[in-house]
């Protein structure tokens, strides 16, 4: 197969760090729209992050190497290690053919993953897994969908946010009120980033698929200089 039985990993930093940041976020953006349109607002909340997860979770579990490449490598590999016996890995068996297969179908061998990806763009580790010619673009919705929302979140917990301070300066002693000002400045900032994060990778994606690269191909084209678009073939379609 295309990977072995023990190359999937746990979650990582990256991992862990994003669903922290999300039992933070939506409580207390939820906390912050509470008191206003409720609970409309609210539920858009919910329903935001549950089709962002459902996107994650699709992303995370399902691998970006071809099938018809999956049955190859998985019959091959086995009759390579009949062949070496115990004196190689299972895993360094599919890693040593994968590399050499992967020349020929215009495909690229993760080593982190241990996949054969088609169209290899980059290893996600946000995801923990490989960002391909087969969810390249579930991938590029999902960014999307997340800088839009960000965005939009920014705008509306300003508004929120001037309505709070309005509120407040006139009751300085309501606990609630403060307690809503401060929640609407700490999801201000998380989303902040979040959405100059995710508009900066847009913008860059969109200049690959201008130049006709992935990421991989780009980022190997730069110690030789600058990229240029006369000097590019494009062999690479995502859309």
């Amino acid at each position: 197969m295309c990977r072995s039985s023990s190359s999937r990993r746990g979650l990582n930093g990256f991992q862990i760090l994003s669903y922290l940041l999300t039992v933070l976020t939506f409580p207390t953006t939820w906390f912050a729209l509470s008191s206003y349109i409720y609970p409309v607002l609210c539920c858009a909340e919910a329903a935001a992050y549950i089709f962002i997860y459902a996107l994650v979770a699709r992303l995370t579990i399902f691998t970006a190497c071809p099938d018809d490449l999956k049955k190859k490598l998985q019959l091959v590999s086995t009759k390579q290690q009949e062949k070496l016996g115990a004196s190689m890995s299972l895993r360094m068996v599919i890693v040593t053919f994968a590399e050499s297969t992967c020349e020929t179908h215009d495909t690229k061998h993760c080593r982190r993953c241990n996949f054969c990806v088609e169209q290899f763009d980059h290893h996600c580790v946000w995801l923990n897994n490989c960002i391909g010619g087969k969810n390249y673009r579930l991938f590029i919705a999902l960014v999307s969908f997340m800088c839009a929302c960000s965005f939009v979140a920014v705008g509306l917990l300003t508004l929120l946010l001037g309505l709070d301070l309005r509120t407040t300066i006139d009751s300085t002693r309501d606990w609630q009120q403060w307690s809503r000002v401060g929640a609407c400045l700490v999801c201000l900032a998380v989303y902040l980033v979040i959405g100059l994060s995710t508009a900066h990778l847009l913008i860059f994606h969109a200049r690959l698929w201008k130049l006709g690269l992935t990421t991989y191909k780009y980022m190997r084209r730069q110690p030789r200089g600058k990229v240029s678009s006369e000097s590019v073939s494009t062999t690479t379609t995502r859309f």
